[in-house]
């Protein structure tokens, strides 16, 4: 290659040739247009991307996807004996150790009355049909005996005083969550009441109320608080407390899979973590198999009696939810995916927009201490990057990647500028020396870009009815949700004359742009919108649930942004906010924003293992047809007592 010709930037871009270009008709290279791993084609949505196609497609909505807890792994996943609260000693919710779970099945295995094992987790309950509980070895029971002994002579009053301080602790913070939630509502109904008042004086004297509920919800905020520092403390105590336990316990549940696959499994999961140095991994489970499963699969109707020899076993429907969660969960088909997941929490969002990264001078500098940055051109997969100190202020320096990333971390040789840069790719002998130091790179935190997310919503779910999953917010835990409906709204912007007119695009010479430098190559046009995004939310699990979907519980993320259009009204990109319509301000920041976006290949097949997939579809072909039988079980209510619950179910032979 020739380049004595070439000015110091053309000779970058051709060096960065092969990094990530946008593939739509506007053929520009990106700054903030989706990157390699974050365009609308990962989600199989194809160019053209024209604005006059989408912009009419304000509103939209598929089935409401059903509700499921996610399972957490702290709980056992799917081993968890959720319907257990209170029934009777034989069948207790937390069982101390394995080798307790595992003798109180094999003794309600011995009974025909399928009352004897409706309390039993998901996981026994397959595995009571799947497995084969009476083939177990007598050396895999001699280890069972020799847990009970370990447990019961050095730690059963202890682990049991534990594990009910953990369980107060659990409700206790359902009960603070419930009660801010109620609280938020309240307030949102004084603020409405404010904001449509009449005269000032009326609107004036609902501040007592709306202080008075501010309050009330800080205090449970910070009640919140303290329960997770006291919960953390006493799992770390129990965490040392068990460990020798933990350790003869993990390799039974390994010996115990190839006779209860999934109960097994499950306790060799649980093991795993509490042997690890995760301190807390309660937010880990199944969302990433209940959220696309709320999706496509339908819901049960009701609970399902199978009926295997003489055995009796009943599948309530939170039982039914679980397992189709698990099997998507575990055996989940190939999915289209798009943008980056954010792994850090330590994400700067000042200066209009959330940060790219860190960086620190030295070689072995510690970037938590280092300069946020702003990417202005990412060629991140090519090992180069453009960035500024501030998205408003400063000059571009340049960074080359020196080493491999390193949880997100890598070494970076730092330019001044474009010309010392452009002579160290001709002759690094002959330029500047440039200063090392190390990069943390959190561009995923920045999050899908909203030109797919409008894409998504406007394209894959209103033209072609495909539901997806996000998640969420762009922390590093992840909470998978799956998305149903949208609503938009267009919103106008503040030109050099006045407000534009919502939904029409507008030139960008026409506003004074707090972004200009951070858009999108060739952008000529802009739009501001406001979305709110319908998903699906975790709920239950439940014996039975409200036929007409009461209890398929969702929420809305509202958030607000802006596309960028090139001169031929081609979607080329966009920002998360938009620029301000009024006021002082020139920017308003998005208060929600989704990480990434995905969902299962259509038509794809679930895996064939590790759970019988034929034995469970016939399970959820029985729980469609007509019920041909009810009982009565018994559930916990919220003042703490017993109460029956009617259940209805249909006979399954397998």
């Amino acid at each position: 290659m020739r380049t004595s010709s070439m000015n110091h930037l053309a000779l970058i871009a051709a060096v960065l040739a092969g990094g990530c270009r946008h593939r739509g008709s506007a053929g520009s290279e990106v700054r903030e247009a989706p990157d390699v791993q974050g365009q609308p084609e990962k989600l199989g949505i194809s160019a053209p991307y024209r604005w006059n196609d989408v912009k009419d497609a304000t509103s939209f909505s598929i089935a409401t996807p059903w509700s499921d807890t996610y399972w957490p792994l702290a709980d056992r996943g799917l081993a968890a004996r959720w319907a257990a609260d209170g029934q009777d000693d034989k069948i207790v919710k937390d069982p101390i150790s394995l080798s307790d779970t595992v003798l109180s099945l094999r003794d309600a295995a011995r009974s025909n009355d399928p009352l004897s094992t409706v309390y039993l987790s998901p996981a026994e309950k397959y595995d009571l049909i799947a497995g084969q509980l009476n083939a177990i070895d007598p050396q895999v029971w001699a280890q069972v005996s020799k847990l009970k002994k370990s447990v019961d002579a050095t730690l059963s009053e202890t682990l049991a005083e534990m594990s009910a301080a953990d369980k107060k602790d659990r409700e206790d913070y359902t009960r603070y969550q419930e009660t801010i939630e109620q609280l938020i509502r309240s307030l949102n109904e004084v603020i409405t009441a404010i904001n449509t008042a009449a005269t000032p004086e009326e609107a004036k004297k609902y501040g007592p109320e709306r202080d008075a509920l501010v309050e009330e919800i800080n205090k449970n905020g910070a009640a919140i608080s303290d329960l997770r520092i006291q919960s953390m403390e006493r799992k770390k105590s129990f965490r040392n407390l068990r460990r020798p336990v933990t350790l003869e316990e993990s390799d039974l549940a390994n010996a115990l899979i190839q006779y209860l696959p999934m109960t097994g499994r499950s306790w060799e999961s649980w093991d795993s973590f509490e042997l690890s140095s995760i301190e807390d991994y309660g937010w880990m489970g199944h969302c990433h198999g209940w959220a696309p499963a709320a999706l496509v699969e339908a819901a049960p109707k009701h609970a399902v009696m199978v009926r295997q020899g003489q055995r009796k076993v009943l599948f309530t429907e939170g039982d039914l939810r679980g397992l189709v969660t698990k099997l998507w969960a575990d055996q989940a088909p190939p999915s289209k995916f798009a943008a980056r997941r954010c792994n850090s929490d330590k994400v700067d969002s000042k200066d209009l927009r959330i940060s790219d990264g860190k960086i620190c001078l030295g070689a072995g500098c510690d970037t938590d201490a280092g300069n946020v940055i702003y990417i202005k051109n990412n060629r991140s997969e090519v090992g180069f990057i453009e960035y500024r100190d501030s998205p408003i202020a400063g000059k571009s320096k340049f960074a080359r990647f020196t080493s491999n990333f390193d949880n997100d971390q890598v070494s970076v040789a730092i330019f001044e500028n474009a010309a010392n840069l452009a002579k160290y790719l001709r002759d690094p002998s002959s330029a500047p020396p440039p200063k090392l130091g190390q990069l943390h790179l959190t561009i995923g935190c920045r999050d899908v870009n909203p030109m797919t997310l409008h894409l998504a919503l406007t394209k894959l779910l209103r033209e072609q009815k495909q539901g997806f999953v996000f998640d969420k917010d762009r922390y590093s835990q992840v909470w998978n949700q799956p998305v149903f409906g949208y609503d938009l709204e267009y919103l106008p912007i503040k030109t050099k004359t006045g407000l534009s007119e919502p939904g029409v695009p507008v030139p960008i010479d026409d506003v004074d742009d707090p972004l200009k430098d951070f858009r999108a190559a060739r952008t000529a046009y802009l739009v501001s919108i406001s979305a709110q995004i319908h998903y699906g939310v975790e709920y239950g699990p439940l014996l039975t649930y409200d036929p007409k979907g009461a209890d398929e519980m969702t929420r809305t993320l509202q958030t607000v942004y802006t596309l960028e259009l090139d001169g031929s009204r081609n979607i080329i990109g966009g920002e998360w906010g938009r620029v301000a319509s009024s006021g002082d301000t020139t920017f308003e920041a998005a208060s929600e924003q989704p990480d990434f976006l995905w969902y299962p290949e259509p038509k794809a097949t679930l895996k064939p293992s590790p759970f019988d997939v034929p034995l469970l579809r016939k399970l959820q072909a029985c729980s469609q047809a007509p019920a041909t039988g009810k009982i009565t079980l018994r559930t916990l209510g919220a003042t703490g007592t017993l109460k029956p619950v009617e259940v209805s179910y249909s006979d399954c032979m397998i």
